[in-house]
């Protein structure tokens, strides 16, 4: 019912959600740490997922599903993605091939409903909670936290089967009642950014040694003028378009040299496959973002 997983890395913790399809990228420079604390009930799961260094996040939520989410910045003064933030909370139906950017120390509350009961209108739940309810958001998040603490240090098995019996009811009805009563709202800028960040990534999956991705390349591929690449990518992702591509590039030879640890492949192969035709800038430029050198991860699984 309760579980607890701690993570050392990116691609590790993309395994932590059941039934959700996710690719981790990190974005930021240290040393990975993420854990994730969940309470799973039958149609109903909880889920707080913390992690200290930036992401991208590539993901699916279980088909049919709908998802609250509760995202607190450490300043409420930010923009997320661009826009100005409208909530910390909202609602979302069918998450399908979506592509979001988490802030460095970020910490995701979110419940996933199996079978919500709304599927004459799914349009209708999607998008930040706005307006007078946010404060009633703020209070059903503080909610579900303390269930997860609750669960943490609940061991009696009557106890563990009386929340499993009652609370998937319970939180259903409060979510519903949250939702129809709440205006939700997808800022255009919002939307508008992801569509052409995911264009750009779509793009990247192109990538060859031979064909290295540069700003001016992609803007003509993608029909966008430079600056507008640029400045969606900046808003957006939160970093200038060049350090992005490098990060990415740089996260393609982690999941690959995590991978040669059962293939054989080398350090400098993997680095060359990836585009760093230089070793020592390649290695520097690793060890920078995720804190260990490219051989350390090469020989982590050994």
């Amino acid at each position: 019912m309760y579980y607890r997983y701690s993570y050392n890395d990116a691609v590790e913790q993309e395994s932590a959600l059941p039934r959700w399809h996710q690719e981790y990228r990190q974005i930021s420079t240290g040393a990975y740490d993420g854990q994730v604390l969940a309470l799973r009930m039958p149609g109903v799961e909880i889920y707080r997922e913390q992690i200290n260094v930036a992401t991208e996040q590539v993901y699916s939520a279980p088909e049919g599903s709908m998802v609250f989410y509760y995202y607190p910045k450490n300043d409420m003064t930010q923009l997320i993605q661009g826009e100005e933030m409208l909530s910390k909370a909202g609602f979302a139906f069918d998450w399908i091939d979506r592509v979001g950017i988490m802030d460095t120390n970020s910490d995701l509350l979110m419940v996933v409903v199996d079978q919500p009961d709304i599927a004459k209108n799914p349009s209708a739940f999607s998008g930040f909670v706005c307006g007078p309810m946010s404060d009633q958001a703020d209070f059903l998040a503080e909610w579900l936290n303390s269930l997860i603490q609750i669960a943490k240090i609940t061991s009696c098995d009557r106890q563990q089967m009386s929340m499993k019996n009652v609370l998937p009811g319970l939180i259903q009805d409060r979510l519903d009642l949250l939702a129809e009563n709440s205006q939700l709202i997808e800022p255009p800028g919002i939307v508008e950014g992801e569509r052409i960040y995911r264009r750009l990534r779509d793009r990247l999956e192109d990538f060859t040694p031979e064909h290295i991705p540069c700003v001016r390349s992609l803007a003509s591929d993608l029909g966008i003028e430079t600056h507008k690449l640029r400045r969606v990518c900046r808003e957006y992702a939160g970093l200038p378009l060049d350090r992005m591509l490098i990060y990415l590039r740089l996260n393609g030879a982690r999941r690959d040299l995590i991978l040669a640890r059962e293939q054989g492949k080398s350090v400098s192969e993997i680095a060359m496959d990836w585009g760093f035709m230089h070793w020592g800038r390649f290695a520097g430029r690793y060890k920078l973002l995720f804190g260990e050198t490219p051989s350390t991860t090469l020989k982590e699984g050994r």
